[in-house]
């Protein structure tokens, strides 16, 4: 059995009294905002309150930033910027000698560990990748005025002031912003070069001794592979996962399946080295990418192999174009400017954006941002691509072109896609590998036996098991073709409870209204009522002005035109109308899940228990926990009970069922018919099909801003070809959820 030890990860932060480094408090970063891939650490020697985003200081320091002709200053170049450095305090040999290897080492007056041949000292960095102070001319170490840390490469993204030798143009010299070159372009595609340069050597550092990190003896064909990896976060009860062993092929499509919080997201960081390097914490075992250990490289160094993309897509976002945001990774890895152009276009083609090309990131709505992330993913040519709740944003037919794209990428290219999905309907029938879940354990196997295990799946496949069909099955043709050896249900009776038809009295009335973002008009000329008892669903593609409706009627978006009353009165938010967006983390900033909850009650003047409101929706046993050390599907949820404490007379949800497993789904569904009927109203905006199937008792469809179908749920989305749930595909206009398929047939 192998020797695996354990390396406890911790992200080192500056100290601004005397410069040097203390661990950062875990906590508090990640209370206070946690520091995510993309963020800037504070520059050392920085004043007290120093802004990470105020470059000034690093301008004073380094040196480094391009003055623009608007007077702005631009990004410093590569290496230019500190970074937070990972170290093992019991490892780095303070207050103690290591016996010199060879001369050189011998006059230096701070060893801090015996160095291999050819290794070198983290720290000020040529742009070549050598060492700026490691060694003179002459090949002897010079002394230094304070004792450095010799570091492996995982550890390469602290970097010293940047050497100002003259040099011709290498990997470090790249321009950090678009359309600013200097010199001429490399002769050929650096990241190919990138892709077939060899690991750098060990360095001294951080591991345990007879632990250091070895190169995974995988087959060619792996693209991916976990030899016995467990994971625990910072301050973390138990590992988020654990022993994991697994292989994924060259060429594989594969779907990570599982409950909400089992350690999906977990993996799919750590095939790109953000699990442990970015978020510290324990970790044992080792990732291969394409042959290349994570712990031996820094996550960028695995930048042209593997390519992320988060559940939040505007994480990953740098800068405001979308078209600047597509070349910006390839800029990175110094494509050349040709190959950087047609690659542009061809992504902008395959995932139908070419229409947002000179778009704001910012103007765009969640589903345009999360193509948009998956765009500028693709564009940096990746041979892996990792992601996470690909298709939560994105509206029916956005979600089957996204799959298309990927599966022909899959297939005719050989590229490796990873990527993790409660929405099963939308991917089972596209995967061929499923990696299930379970409380941090992993299994893999086919779609359909993976599925069986962990009894998920879409709605075809929950209708099979409970009219007991073999094979499950897992896409609309293959529960047709189960369907027609059987007897076809006969039509249910209307169900008059569910769809009210307006009566009751109006607790929300739009009138006329219009609204628009800048020059940009989303909502036009828009009339609805929303009555007491009533669940609306609001549905439509990407865009068509969803969300907008949704803060005109909570009073936190002005009209253009036109007016919005709620009990008669222009809305007040928090008060007649409960908003949960689809951020939620934008509503979460106390220290505990109960106290989020609380802190509602107190504004509304109660000092109420929040375990009720948990409890209904299944997160009690969540209470004492951080929001931020949750789940995004658990923050989800934590922020709907935080806004339906309000005890506002309509509760307005924007995408409810994002991260969410169906189990938690269907208390999600419990939890607003509750609501419902105790005499208030709620406005839901989904692109899920089946929540609007199983909760809605009327259907709105908006397209450019305009209602262009409003309706009961089985009139609505029968004779839809795009919002039709599996039901209706499969047994026609009427049937909307496997329950009542299965109690018509039994």
């Amino acid at each position: 059995m192998d020797r695996r030890a354990v390396r406890s990860f911790l992200p080192l932060v500056p100290d601004r009294g005397d410069g040097r480094r203390r661990p950062a408090d875990g906590a508090r970063l990640l209370r206070n905002g946690q520091r995510g891939e993309h963020d800037v650490l504070v520059p050392r020697g920085a004043p007290a309150g120093h802004d990470p985003r105020d470059l000034r200081h690093v301008q004073r320091r380094h040196r480094s930033l391009r003055s623009r002709s608007d007077g702005a200053a631009a990004l410093p170049r590569a290496g230019a910027r500190r970074r937070a450095r990972v170290v093992d305090r019991s490892q780095d040999g303070r207050g103690r000698r290591a016996r010199a290897r060879r001369p050189a080492d011998a006059g230096d007056p701070h060893p801090r560990c015996a160095r291999a041949s050819g290794a070198r000292r983290a720290g000020p960095r040529t742009r070549d990748g050598g060492g700026a102070h490691a060694c003179g001319v002459d090949g002897r170490a010079r002394p230094r005025s304070r004792p450095p840390l010799a570091l492996p490469a995982a550890a390469l993204d602290g970097r010293g002031p940047p050497d100002r030798r003259p040099r011709d143009r290498r990997r470090g010299d790249l321009p950090r912003r678009i359309g600013r070159r200097l010199g001429d372009p490399a002769s050929a595609d650096l990241a190919d070069r990138v892709a077939r340069s060899p690991p750098p050597a060990p360095r001294c550092g951080r591991f345990a001794r007879g632990s250091r990190p070895r190169r995974t003896a995988g087959t060619v064909s792996d693209a991916l592979r976990f030899d016995g990896v467990t994971y625990t976060y910072p301050k973390g009860a138990r590992p988020a996962i654990e022993d994991v062993d697994l292989a994924i092929d060259e060429g594989s499509f594969a779907l990570a399946v599982g409950p909400t919080g089992s350690g999906k997201s977990t993996l799919l960081r750590a095939a790109n080295g953000l699990v442990p390097q970015f978020t510290g914490g324990t970790f044992t075992g080792h990732v291969s990418v394409d042959g290349r250990d994570t712990l031996a490289h820094a996550p960028r160094r695995l930048a042209d192999v593997v390519a992320f993309v988060p559940q939040d897509p505007g994480a990953s976002f740098v800068l405001d174009r979308v078209e600047d945001e597509l070349a910006y990774g390839m800029e990175n890895l110094g494509v050349d400017p040709v190959h950087m152009r047609r690659r542009v276009e061809e992504t902008l083609d395959l995932l139908d954006l070419a229409g947002l090309r000179d778009r704001s990131v910012r103007t765009l709505s969640g589903g345009e941002r999360q193509r948009v992330a998956i765009a500028a993913a693709l564009a940096a040519g990746p041979r892996i691509l990792v992601l996470d709740e690909p298709t939560s944003q994105l509206d029916p037919q956005g979600a089957e072109d996204v799959m298309a794209a990927l599966q022909r990428l899959v297939h005719d290219h050989g590229m490796t896609v990873l990527l993790a999905e409660h929405r099963l309907e939308r991917v089972a029938g596209w995967v061929d590998v499923a990696i299930g879940f379970d409380h941090g354990r992993v299994r893999s196997g086919t779609p359909a036996d993976v599925m069986g295990h962990l009894g998920a799946g879409p709605p075809v496949t929950r209708l099979g098991r409970m009219l007991g069909w073999d094979p499950l099955p897992l896409t609309v043709r293959a529960a047709r073709a189960a369907a027609a050896a059987g007897s076809r249900p006969a039509l249910p009776p209307r169900d008059v409870a569910r769809n009210r038809d307006g009566h009751g009295p109006v607790v929300a009335e739009v009138r006329g209204v219009s609204a628009s973002y800048a020059e940009a008009t989303v909502v036009r000329d828009l009339d609805l009522d929303v009555h007491e008892g009533e669940v609306l669903a609001v549905m439509g593609r990407n865009g068509a002005g969803k969300s907008t409706l949704l803060r005109v009627l909570a009073g936190i978006h002005e009209p253009s035109g036109g007016q919005v009353r709620v009990l008669g009165s222009k809305p007040r938010p928090g008060v007649d109308v409960g908003l949960c967006p689809q951020e939620a983390d934008e509503l979460l900033f106390n220290d505990s899940v109960e106290h989020e909850v609380r802190a509602t009650l107190v504004a509304r003047g109660e000092a109420g228990d929040a375990g009720p409101w948990l409890a209904a929706l299944g997160i009690a046993g969540l209470a004492a926990r951080h929001p931020r050390d949750l789940s995004a599907g658990q923050r989800l949820l934590v922020a709907t009970a935080a806004v339906a404490a309000t005890d506002a007379p309509l509760l307005a949800l924007d995408e409810p069922t994002r991260g969410l497993d169906p189990a938690s789904k269907e208390r999600l569904i419990g939890f607003i018919r509750a609501h419902a009927i105790a005499g208030r109203a709620a406005v839901v905006a989904t692109h899920d099909v089946e929540l609007a199937a199983a909760v809605a008792t009327r259907v709105v469809i908006l397209a450019g801003g305009e209602l262009i179908a409003d309706g009961e749920p089985g009139s609505v989305l029968g004779d839809s070809r795009v919002f039709a749930p599996q039901m209706t595909r499969v047994f026609g206009p009427g049937w909307l959820t496997p329950e009542q398929v299965a109690e018509a047939l039994t």
